[in-house]
């Protein structure tokens, strides 16, 4: 599922709880570092592409932070649909 098999990422890091198919992952980008993204397991598919510094899960949605600056986060659905961006968020 990781490697040569799945490009996208290089490991899972953690299972949505309650688990639900979703699975934060990781990959290391070299010189941009570790950056996190969320596969669906049960489709095979990218939810959202190891683009993030950091992911959290929120009851339905996911905070997917913005490399380099640790507090720009977005809000996403579940499905990856952009809910809120970090400028909607501060206002």
């Amino acid at each position: 599922m990781t490697g040569p098999e799945n490009p996208q990422f290089d490991q899972i890091t953690k299972i949505f709880s309650p688990c639900n198919g979703y699975a934060i992952v990781m990959k290391d980008k070299g010189y941009q570092g570790i950056l996190y993204g969320v596969y669906d397991l049960t489709k095979n598919t990218v939810i959202l592409p190891c683009d993030f510094y950091d992911i959290e899960v929120k009851a339905a949605f996911i905070k997917a932070y913005e490399p380099g600056y640790t507090l720009t986060c977005d809000v996403y659905t579940v499905q990856g649909v952009l809910v809120q961006t970090w400028d909607q968020i501060k206002r």
